[in-house]
């Protein structure tokens, strides 16, 4: 209507403008306001998520170093994007990582038990003072067996692999092949000796059927000497072996006329059967 009208054109133009700006500005800061605190929450997000996958990639190359691997291209750096993909690839990567230190682990162990188990047989720790005295006189029984057969030299790290602690040692690939090393010349060594006992036993039981020793006599001297492959026990033997012989040498005579009865004996044995 026309009083309406008139009613409208009777407000201030200047109040009119002043609602509609002051509107507009109240709806755009706020709009600001929410992309200002949507900006640091995702510069919050990113700076959490590149801290977290820092320290996941230093635990993965601390792993990787100390196991010898080389670091994988993937992870060599950070990389461009930090997102949920990239994270559940690092924390499958450190996953499998970690399994791996733990069968490294495991495996030097494992190695370490054999080693000082072939140590022990052998006694190589009880054996330095006897490499170094002067070599015995076996006479016919041979040579001294310390100096004639392959020897395990006892050095301070070969010592310290005896006793140390297994956290004290590094579960590089370069320990465990150290310490298959070590007891693979010990097997060397313990081989040689089984070798030499086996023929050395041989000779003693020939002498003791030779010279009638008794049963009771022999026993008691395998229980007293029998210590395995320890160089005593090789010692012992050629100390009985001497021994023998040297008896065999003051009873030729007597050993001798028995050899010829039994020979005689089993002529008339053979003559008889015919």
């Amino acid at each position: 209507c026309l009083e309406c009208l008139r009613i409208e054109a009777s407000i201030p133009y200047a109040f009119i403008y002043g609602t509609l700006l002051f509107t507009f500005q109240g709806t755009l800061s706020e709009q600001l306001a929410k992309y200002e605190a949507d900006k640091q929450a995702h510069e919050e997000l990113y700076e959490k998520r590149t801290k977290d996958f820092r320290e996941r990639l230093g635990q993965l190359h601390r792993i990787w170093e100390s196991l010898g691997h080389e670091i994988k291209e993937d992870f060599r750096t950070i990389g461009e994007s930090i997102n949920d993909s990239r994270l559940a690839e690092i924390a499958h990567e450190l996953e499998n990582a970690e399994a791996l230190l733990e069968e490294r682990r495991v495996e030097i162990q494992q190695a370490l038990d054999v080693y000082r188990a072939v140590a022990n047989e052998l006694q190589v720790v009880n054996e330095t003072d006897i490499y170094n005295k002067p070599a015995e006189d076996f006479g016919e029984a041979g040579a001294d067996v310390a100096h004639v057969l392959p020897r395990f030299e006892l050095t301070p790290r070969r010592q310290e692999l005896l006793t140390v602690d297994m956290d004290a040692l590094s579960l590089h690939v370069a320990t465990y092949h150290e310490i298959v090393a070590h007891t693979e010349a010990l097997n060397e060594v313990r081989m040689a000796r089984v070798s030499f006992l086996n023929t050395i036993a041989q000779q003693i039981k020939t002498l003791w059927q030779r010279l009638s020793v008794s049963e009771e006599v022999q026993q008691q001297w395998i229980s007293t000497n029998s210590k395995g492959t320890t160089l005593a026990a090789l010692r012992a033997c050629q100390y009985e072996l001497r021994n023998l012989l040297e008896e065999k040498g003051k009873r030729m005579g007597e050993i001798i006329a028995h050899a010829r009865g039994e020979l005689e004996q089993l002529w008339e044995q053979a003559g008889a059967n015919d």
